[in-house]
């Protein structure tokens, strides 16, 4: 993708390639302007997943039978709720860049370093927030298409038994039916037909591995013990928090397991896409420097 012609640190900093460029300025206004480019690129992201998961379309009622257990599990609070889900990625995503960016350009020559590592870690959050972006979007629109109900479900629909005929444990109850007859809380009962795919499962499993990659591909480059020490460590942190994540989708009632193993293989086949169709050229070509040691 033409970044240098689509954002305005990379127009910037295009500009003033090959002139000495005064550090005060670039960091300041380079900064400003790269700012300006994941504000945009972020806002842009969450009304993307916010019409989805506002309700935009809504997921397919499908009924149950009278014997299911595998849904009436009870209702548990979120351990990590989807702010601090979304939170925590958005937020470590460019810390994690910014930190292997840095050792890697400590070990670089070239023309204007500092324009070039503003631009680098935009570009590469860029490319992060876009394939996330479309994840979460497709994955919100599985969650309605399937509209598999939660193991909770049974609990937050609170049905009119009185209603609804159980007298023979293997009856089917429709949707529609069901729909007219659940008491709970409606904004509930809406979330309680979305558990296949697992979103957080998604969202978590594209994380760690576009950045398991990324870090992969500095290690690789770089080829010192400080870089693959560092990289090694911030992968394995946002490994170890991505399982995490996982595990407690299940004990959190929050989906059946099948629920969260497709969840992660969306978010594993996107970041894997978008590192293939994002990032096609060698790891100094990409940002227009040399390594400053060399190796046998």
């Amino acid at each position: 993708m033409p970044f240098d012609r689509v954002t305005l640190s990379g127009r910037y900093f295009n500009r003033r390639d090959e002139v000495a460029a005064d550090w005060r300025r670039t960091f300041l206004l380079g900064g400003f302007l790269a700012a300006i480019d994941v504000l945009i690129s972020t806002i842009v992201g969450y009304v993307v997943y916010k019409t989805f998961k506002g309700y935009f379309i809504n997921p397919v009622e499908l009924g149950f039978y009278c014997n299911d257990a595998t849904i009436r599990h009870p209702w548990r609070p979120n351990t990590i709720s989807p702010g601090a889900l979304i939170a925590t990625i958005i937020g470590t995503t460019p810390l994690i860049i910014c930190v292997a960016e840095t050792l890697l350009f400590r070990l670089s020559q070239g023309v204007n370093l500092l324009p070039k590592w503003v631009r680098s870690c935009t570009f590469e959050y860029l490319k992060f927030i876009i394939g996330f972006s479309i994840c979460i979007s497709v994955m919100e629109v599985f969650k309605c298409t399937f509209g598999r109900l939660r193991p909770y479900f049974i609990d937050v629909c609170v049905p009119d038994w009185t209603k609804i005929d159980c007298s023979i444990e293997n009856n089917f109850v429709p949707g529609i039916f069901l729909h007219a007859h659940c008491t709970g809380d409606p904004i509930r009962i809406r979330n309680a037909r979305s558990s296949f795919p697992s979103g957080h499962a998604a969202a978590a499993a594209f994380y760690a591995v576009y950045m398991v990659f990324y870090l992969y591909r500095v290690a690789r480059a770089g080829f010192t013990r400080l870089i693959e020490g560092v990289t090694v460590l911030m992968g394995l942190l946002v490994m170890g928090w991505t399982l995490f994540v996982l595990v407690t989708r299940i004990t959190d009632n929050r989906h059946h397991v099948n629920d969260v193993i497709f969840g992660s293989g969306l978010g594993i086949g996107f970041a894997l896409l978008t590192h293939s169709l994002l990032t096609r050229q060698h790891i100094y070509e990409e940002r227009e420097i040399k390594r400053k040691i060399k190796f046998e």
